[in-house]
């Protein structure tokens, strides 16, 4: 036995599924009573627990679940992310920038997901999908663009030789984060954003040798920029530094 609290978001995302998989198993057991199988042990073992399962969530936030009905939570959650996935195909680190609410709001639901899988104790289970990164969470990338693009101190490292090889954004929590441009980037590293520790941001732009810039200087600068570049990179920048 577990005791879970489901937030009220979390619950009405769960008990949709719990629904459509009550109904599977409904049907699955007509079909046993019209080929006159016996039915009533998976009534008991399935059918049963999901009902109780569905109840408990509709009176109270806090539930004490059977290990069975942990199993059909898990079983269900499973199931969306699978099909969440098969639906949202990220075909490359622009793909962040590019899609639609509609696939953000998707990638969220699986976020929620996850969370619930955790609650559920789901990820320390033997039976756990090792495909699915418990770590990992979608709205961390979110939380980083909107964060970059929100940091409006820019240091291009080689400007001055028209060779820029690093772009830093600096945010107003006094905070920096690197990208190296020519080799490509990635948006999905955890703890991007470092702590400037008190320094200025003069003494940051010294530090790396670089010249401290606005963003739209940031973004016409780089517009210039192609042979030896990462084409992929420099979309990306050109995407974050826009308005």
């Amino acid at each position: 036995m577990r005791t879970i609290e489901f937030s009220p978001a979390e619950r009405e995302l769960l008990k949709p599924l719990l629904h459509k998989r009550l109904e599977s198993m409904q049907e699955f057991l007509d079909d046993l009573a019209t080929n006159g199988s016996g039915g009533k042990q998976f009534e008991k073992s399935n059918i049963i627990p999901m009902r109780n399962t569905i109840n408990q969530l509709s009176i109270s936030w806090l539930n004490t679940f059977s290990t069975k009905q942990k199993r059909l939570i898990t079983g269900c959650l499973n199931e969306k992310i699978t099909k969440l996935e098969s639906e949202v195909v990220l075909e490359s680190e622009e793909s962040w920038l590019t899609m639609s609410p509609k696939e953000k709001d998707q990638l969220l639901t699986i976020d929620a997901c996850k969370d619930m899988l955790q609650k559920c104790g789901y990820f320390s289970e033997r039976y756990a999908d090792k495909a699915i990164d418990r770590h990992f969470r979608y709205s961390q990338v979110f939380d980083l663009v909107h964060k970059l693009k929100k940091s409006d101190k820019i240091l291009l490292a080689g400007a001055q030789r028209n060779d820029c090889y690093r772009v830093t954004f600096v945010s107003d929590t006094k905070e920096f984060c690197d990208f190296e441009i020519k080799y490509g980037i990635s948006l999905t590293k955890p703890a991007m954003f470092r702590k400037l520790n008190g320094k200025s941001i003069e003494e940051l732009a010294k530090e790396k040798s670089s010249l401290v810039v606005t963003r739209i200087q940031a973004r016409n600068h780089l517009l210039g920029y192609n042979r030896g570049y990462d084409l992929h990179s420099l979309a990306i920048m050109q995407n974050l530094l826009s308005d």
